[in-house]
């Protein structure tokens, strides 16, 4: 994508994380939607390579392929995992939740969810306890330790994966499948809506390598 000759909505939209480098530098999603990055650039006086450099830090999009995993060892698979997956749900669902603070503040239509950011402050409180659980305790005996001492921790895990399972129904029934209702016309929601949709898509392909590949092996 070339960001400078792009609109601001278009980029927020396709580009994960886009929306914080925005709200960074003062640039309102629904003010400037329309507006092409180099423009709006110029016309606020924000310096183009500093913008751009701030895009180059966001996350890079995990890998959601499942044939390669299959070909890492234990070790690299963990590593690989942290890096692609647990490092990328804590920097992406802050950013959901301050868009969503956005909808709950600003937007009163009667099909629009009510108090969705508490909702995903509530399942951000839980993934991040499921993820040091993981780091701190499971994914070190999966490198080292034998089998029978972690079929406990492995159900304990199954389990939570099903929690997770259920706490992405609900936010997708909530807010109509991720569809903005008709007669709102809201940058900011069509970008909330983007990034979570993304944001559900990715961890539920984390759990299906975790339960698939990575626990299956183990067990096995």
């Amino acid at each position: 994508m070339k960001l400078l000759s792009t609109s601001v909505l278009d980029i927020a939209n396709n580009l994960s994380g886009a929306s914080r480098v925005f709200h960074y530098f003062g640039i309102d999603l629904c003010e400037h939607s329309d507006k092409r990055l180099e423009e709006l650039s110029q016309a606020q006086n924000i310096n183009q390579a500093d913008l751009l450099e701030e895009f180059n830090t966001l996350p890079k999009p995990p890998d959601l392929q499942l044939a390669p995993w299959k070909k890492l060892s234990t070790a690299k698979f963990i590593d690989k995992l942290l890096a692609e997956f647990h490092y990328r749900h804590r920097k992406h669902l802050p950013e959901i939740i301050r868009l969503s603070r956005h909808l709950d503040k600003h937007l009163k239509h009667p099909a629009l969810p009510r108090h969705l950011s508490h909702k995903l402050i509530n399942f951000q409180e839980d993934l991040e306890q499921h993820m040091i659980a993981e780091e701190q305790e499971l994914f070190p005996m999966l490198k080292s330790a034998p089998v029978a001492d972690i079929k406990t921790h492995l159900s304990a895990m199954h389990f939570k994966h099903r929690e997770h399972d259920r706490a992405m129904q609900s936010l997708e029934t909530m807010t109509g499948q991720l569809c903005t209702p008709s007669g709102v016309n809201c940058a900011t929601l069509q970008v909330l809506y983007s990034e979570l949709g993304r944001f559900l898509n990715e961890l539920r392909t984390h759990m299906v390598l975790e339960d698939e590949i990575l626990y299956q092996r183990i067990t096995q």
